[in-house]
C-alpha cells in the first residue's frame, strides 16, 4: 500500500511495512522516495506525512538517508524523527581475486539443515540491529526479524547462504542486475568467535563473488568496531554512510 503525499514543491511516498508490521503487531511505515525543491518544501511534507500517517492507524515511520543529504536530514528532525541507526557500507573491487569454486577451507554452500544450525545459535545475535533499540520494537520481535531473514535468504532473497562445515557461522551472498556482489546478513556464533571463522568465511564469499561480480557491498552498523575491522582486513574500503530514521506516531 503506498500513498503519495503533496505539498508545493515537493512530493512524498509512504510505504506500508508488511514484515515489519506482521512481527510486530503494529502498522509501520517508510518513507521510499522523497523529492523536494527546496529545503520549506521538504520540511514540509515530511511533516505533511507524519500527519498523513496518524490518520492511517501508523505507529512508526522510518526513513533511510545517505549521510551527506542534510538538508533531508534536518527537515526529519524537524518533523519529530529521531536517529535509529548510522549505517557504513563497505565496498571491494574484485578484480585480482582469484574465484573458487565451494565449497574450500571449509565453505560451502548450505542446504537446509546447515540454515536450520546457524538459525538456532546466529539469529539472535545481531544486537547492534535498529529493531532491539528502537522503542517501539521489542526483543522477542527482533529475534524473529532476523530468524526469517536468514530463512528468506535460503528461500531466494539471496542466491545462496554460505557456511562454514565446523563452526555455526553463515553469510548470504547475492549478485544483482548491475553486476554487484552484496552481503545482507554475516553472522558468527559466540561459541565460533575468536577463532578465525568470520575471516575464512569471508574470504569464500569473496572468491564466490569473483566468478559472478565486478564488485561487492556489505553494510554493518557504524558500533559494530569488529565487524568493520574484519570487512578491512579482508580489502574493503569504506564507500558511503546511510542513517535511519524514525518516529513514533502518537495518536
Amino acid at each position: 500500500m503506498n500513498m503519495q503525499i503533496e505539498v508545493p514543491g515537493a512530493t512524498l511516498t509512504l510505504e506500508r511495512v508488511p514484515f515489519d508490521s506482521e512481527i510486530f503487531g503494529v502498522e509501520v511505515a517508510r518513507v521510499a522516495d522523497c523529492k523536494a525543491d527546496d529545503a520549506a518544501s521538504l520540511t514540509a511534507v515530511h511533516a505533511a506525512a507524519v500527519e498523513r500517517a496518524r490518520r492511517d492507524g501508523f505507529v512508526h515511520v522510518s526513513r533511510r538517508v545517505l549521510g551527506t543529504d542534510y538538508a533531508e536530514i534536518t527537515a526529519l528532525e524537524r518533523a519529530g524523527y529521531g536517529l535509529l541507526d548510522v549505517g557504513v557500507i563497505f565496498d571491494h573491487d574484485l578484480r585480482g581475486i582469484v574465484p573458487h569454486k565451494v565449497p574450500q577451507h571449509g565453505v560451502k554452500v548450505a542446504g537446509e539443515h546447515d540454515v536450520e544450525r546457524v538459525v538456532a545459535e546466529c539469529a539472535t545475535i545481531f544486537r547492534t540491529s535498529r529493531y532491539y533499540h528502537d522503542p517501539v520494537f521489542h526483543a522477542a520481535g527482533a529475534d524473529e526479524v532476523h530468524r526469517r531473514w536468514i530463512w528468506n535468504c535460503f528461500r531466494g532473497r539471496a542466491d545462496a547462504i554460505l557456511v562454514l562445515e565446523d563452526v555455526n557461522a553463515f553469510v548470504t551472498v547475492a549478485v544483482d542486475a548491475s553486476g554487484t556482489g552484496n552481503i545482507a546478513l554475516f553472522g558468527v556464533a559466540p561459541s565460533a568467535q575468536g577463532r578465525g571463522a568470520g575471516q575464512r568465511l569471508l574470504a569464500g564469499a569473496l572468491s564466490w563473488f569473483a566468478e559472478r561480480a565486478k564488485r561487492a557491498e556489505v553494510k554493518t552498523q557504524a558500533s559494530n568496531y569488529a565487524a568493520s575491522r574484519m570487512y578491512e582486513r579482508g580489502g574493503f574500503r569504506l564507500f558511503r554512510n546511510e542513517l535511519t530514521y524514525g518516529r513514533r506516531i502518537e495518536k
